[in-house]
């Protein structure tokens, strides 16, 4: 009887985990179609509630003691309770801030909402949590602040609701990211993965690139990329794709550090490949009111540079190291492949719906869901069961999981901000730090953007840097589409960037090593040329495909040999190891074709080809005194 209650015990919440995890995914789906759930509160509650569920039940599974099974489970409860109470009441909740006061439960339910939120930041990500209970303080303490962060102060019963129960705080902007387009493209990967897209893209990348030096590393670059774009968090792409491509890159002889490095940067760097950009061109165009079709177009050259610099510093890496690639008998049968060519019509589908039929991001990933289930009935091996079915909702449902408790989290963060009037004054922080020189300015906007996104998805890292940089930058005078552009990729390298680089971290665990720092730090030296590309296109915005042809081609031109000069120099290797002089000399040049300018253009130029003869010309020389020692 003691052995049946026991099995009882273990087994009742991996179940409720699993039907409820199906349960949200299913939500999610049903919202996705026929839309929104009541109201926007109501929706997002749902979302956050189903999250918060099953977060704590997970939770209660990894408990040690009786005793913190025990408050699990009742953090478990509330969380759907307050849910329930916050649909319910969702209109009448909603009124409040402006008609009338709230009654003691509504009190009650409100902080229990902030309490189950933080607790579950506090266990996910603590710099999220430390900067939430600063935001809340700092709501009702305002006043004791000195100069621009002083203000008048907000009552503590306002601070509790405003954060809890309106459409500003926890229930935000950030949570309706989550709760709609989010969400849909990170459920959208589950399916890829579970059946076997993502498997087809890399066999596809492996014919391409398998059989020349550094082949893994290349075809790793090539399938997260791809599956990167269209899933909303990096992080998910590491997760679902890195199984597969580091352990080949690590077989090839690529240090475990490296192969969790390129699969950092090829996952993280999805985020900015069009169409969909990890759903961040829906985001742009909805701040900026500009056409989607012309965010994804102006964003074609900076992601096909980012990747660009990427392939030199893993192909430069690969020659020096003298890594092969795969065997041929490693490499996939082409007929094999392109019998399975009909796995590209989920993202075809995906295209034609943005595109031609301008659906929202929501019905878009919708449809590419629909289209991945009807591509698994072309063969009989491949369908898709009804197991195999709930398997994909219920693990699209646990990636999202820590994803939509970061956004309710940092919905506090800046909920409080806003509220204050901070974030509107931060625009004369970065005028008082810069002095109004533009490269100043973004240079102090690139590290901010860093430090806002850290421990966040691209689409909500985006959105913080949005509302608090983006109003400085554009009103200095720089140009809105590149602006925003300039904060999403720096969005993206805060997953990447120390502390916490939370790719990186996923990204070392798959590879099996304990140096998940060192992983950070190749990802970055990988990805070197990426962090000059924003400036490139922001000081000309002929990258973006803005201007005449001829302006647009000189651009591109001029930043394709800095982004080449910039990985030679990280790498110290061309045709022979280049030494220190020679390296800091490129990376001069690198910098300088990034200033869009004649004069400066010229000098990069010369002083790149001055280093490349030489380090050719030693190479001819190395070359030549092996063969007379061979002869």
């Amino acid at each position: 009887m003691k052995e049946f209650l026991s099995r009882v015990k273990e087994h009742v919440p991996i179940r409720l985990i699993k039907y409820t995890a199906v349960l949200l995914s299913l939500f999610q789906l049903y919202t996705a179609a026929f839309g929104i759930f009541r109201s926007p509160m109501a929706h997002r509650a749902g979302h956050l509630g189903f999250v918060l569920v099953i977060y704590y039940l997970m939770e209660s599974l990894e408990a040690k003691s009786q005793i913190t099974k025990a408050i699990n489970w009742l953090f478990s409860i509330l969380s759907a309770i307050t849910a329930i109470y916050l649909i319910v009441c969702d209109k009448r909740l909603i009124e409040i801030i402006s008609l009338g006061e709230p009654t003691l439960l509504d009190n009650i339910i409100t902080v229990l909402i902030i309490i189950l939120v933080l607790e579950a930041i506090r266990r996910t990500q603590f710099a999220i949590f430390i900067c939430c209970v600063l935001g809340l303080l700092y709501m009702p303490f305002g006043m004791y602040f000195p100069g621009i962060l002083k203000h008048a102060g907000i009552s503590w019963g306002r601070t509790i609701y405003f954060i809890g129960a309106s459409g500003e705080g926890i229930y935000g902007d950030m949570l309706n990211v989550s709760s709609s387009f989010l969400f849909g493209f990170i459920l959208l990967g589950a399916f890829l993965v579970k059946t076997g897209i993502t498997r087809f893209f890399i066999e596809a990348a492996s014919i391409l690139f398998g059989r020349f030096t550094g082949g893994t590393a290349k075809m790793a670059l090539f399938s997260s990329g791809l599956v990167g774009t269209v899933m909303g968090s990096g992080l998910a792409n590491v997760a679902t794709t890195g199984v597969f491509t580091i352990p080949m890159m690590k077989k090839s002889g690529l240090p475990a550090t490296l192969a969790g490095a390129v699969e950092t940067v090829a996952a993280d760097g999805g985020q900015i490949l069009p169409p969909v950009m990890g759903t961040a061109a829906f985001l742009m165009a909805e701040f900026t009111g500009i056409p989607y079709s012309t965010i994804a177009l102006s964003a074609v050259v900076p992601a096909v540079l980012y990747y660009g610099g990427a392939f030199f510093a893993i192909h430069l890496f690969c020659k020096k190291n003298k890594i092969s690639g795969l065997k041929k008998e490693e490499i996939p049968s082409k007929i094999d492949v392109l019998k399975k060519i009909y796995y590209l019509l989920p993202l075809v589908a995906l295209m034609f719906a943005i595109f031609y039929f301008r659906v929202s991001p929501t019905r878009a990933a919708l449809v590419g869901i629909a289209a991945s289930i009807a591509v698994t009935f072309f063969r009989i091996k491949t369908r898709l069961t009804l197991r195999g079915f709930l398997d994909s909702l219920e693990l699209g449902a646990k990636n999202a999981i820590e994803i939509v408790i970061l956004c309710a989290g940092i919905g506090i963060f800046v909920g409080s901000l806003t509220t204050t009037g901070l974030a509107m004054r931060f625009s004369e922080i970065m005028m008082a730090l810069s002095g109004g020189n533009h490269l100043i300015m973004l240079i102090v906007a690139m590290i901010t953007s860093i430090a806002l996104g850290t421990g966040l998805p691209t689409p909500a890292a985006y959105i913080v840097s949005a509302a608090f940089i983006a109003p400085s930058l554009v009103n200095a005078g720089m140009s809105l589409l590149a602006v925003h552009l300039f904060l999403v990729h720096f969005a993206i390298k805060a997953s990447i960037s120390p502390p916490v680089a939370v790719s990186a971290v996923v990204a070392a665990g798959i590879a099996e090593t304990t140096d998940w720092n060192k992983t950070c730090w190749d990802a970055i030296k990988l990805c070197a040329s990426s962090f000059f590309i924003p400036f490139m296109f922001v000081f000309g915005e002929g990258l973006l495909l803005v201007g005449s042809w001829n302006v647009v081609l000189m651009a591109v031109i001029t930043a394709s040999i800095g982004v080449f000069c910039i990985a030679v120099s990280v790498e110290g290797y061309l045709f022979n190891d280049i030494n220190m002089v020679g390296r800091v000399i490129l990376f001069a040049a690198g910098l300088l074709l990034s200033y869009q300018g004649m004069i400066s253009d010229l000098l990069g130029i010369a002083f790149a080809g001055l280093v490349m003869a030489i380090n050719f010309a030693q190479f001819l020389k190395t070359k030549n005194v092996a063969l007379k020692v061979n002869s």
